[in-house]
């Protein structure tokens, strides 16, 4: 489970976040949603331990402080995308696991089981600027 405990954050005057709190059980997704300049991008840099927080607030994920290896287990999805638009869902897909160490064999016999439970609409042979933004974050 992840827990976000009285996380505050200042940048010179500017109050960025202010003594926020939440829980995340373990399985679940977390999207923020938020005018800009509302702090969300601070919010997920401080949770991923990009970023400090300012006093005493703390960021847990069971029971333990947030390390480099939780890297693998948390993920952050900005709205910029760092998607290769020529090549097509499979060769993107494949690139990125491939980078996290996964095999390939492996990545091909769980593509269409993850394009479905993310209900990307396109073939795995689609090129990536052929789908909508929405369905481009999804493959991202």
């Amino acid at each position: 489970m992840l827990e976000v405990k009285n996380i505050s954050k200042s940048f010179k005057t500017l109050q960025a976040l202010n003594n926020v709190s939440f829980d995340v059980d373990s399985g679940r997704i977390l999207g923020l949603i938020g005018p800009n300049g509302s702090g969300k991008t601070t919010l997920f840099w401080i949770v991923l331990n990009f970023l400090s927080s300012d006093g005493e607030g703390k960021v847990l994920w069971k029971n333990q402080a947030v390390a480099h290896q939780l890297h693998d287990v948390i993920g952050y999805l900005p709205e910029e995308q760092g998607l290769y638009v020529n090549l097509t869902i499979e060769q993107q897909v494949l690139y990125f696991a491939q980078l996290r160490g996964m095999n390939r064999k492996d990545i091909l016999l769980k593509l269409d089981e993850w394009m479905g439970r993310l209900k990307v609409k396109g073939k795995v042979k689609d090129k990536i600027k052929t789908l909508s933004k929405g369905n481009q974050q999804k493959v991202n």
